[in-house]
């Protein structure tokens, strides 16, 4: 089944200044690609940059898209109930700070996964450059 990725809403519950994530470039069993520009209004901005603690954020919220990308595969009518309890298992990064209007894209890998629980490493890039990888844990509620 091919399903339409341009409606965001669809696939994340994030909303409102939490939602980080602006397009979703690729989604299938093991990953999802997302976009995003970074913007004043996000969390952990301050003279003009973000800490790149958010790009903890992006992976997780990369995830989710993976996460709901298979549940509407298996059961198109289904509905997004319940959330997300996120852990992180590790998290590095390659830059200092990030620049508002940024285009950063996330990509979030399957690695493993047992009922409502699964594992992504996810890796945040700039024009070609890593600015840092995260390895979470994710256990779907609801």
């Amino acid at each position: 089944m091919s399903q339409d990725l341009s409606d965001t809403e669809k696939y994340l519950i994030q909303r409102d200044a939490m939602k980080l994530v602006d397009s979703i470039v690729a989604a299938d069993a093991q990953k999802a690609v997302a976009r995003s520009k970074i913007s004043a209004g996000w969390p952990m901005q301050m003279d003009g940059y973000v800490h790149p603690v958010v790009l903890i954020e992006l992976v997780a919220q990369t995830s989710g898209i993976q996460i709901r990308w298979r549940e509407l595969e298996k059961d198109p009518a289904s509905h997004s109930g319940g959330g997300f309890i996120v852990g992180i298992k590790d998290a590095e990064f390659f830059c200092p700070q990030i620049p508002l209007n940024a285009e950063v894209e996330t990509c979030a890998v399957k690695v493993a996964k047992h009922m409502n629980y699964a594992e992504f490493e996810g890796t945040c890039t700039m024009n070609g450059q890593t600015l840092g990888r995260s390895f979470i844990q994710v256990l779907r509620t609801g």
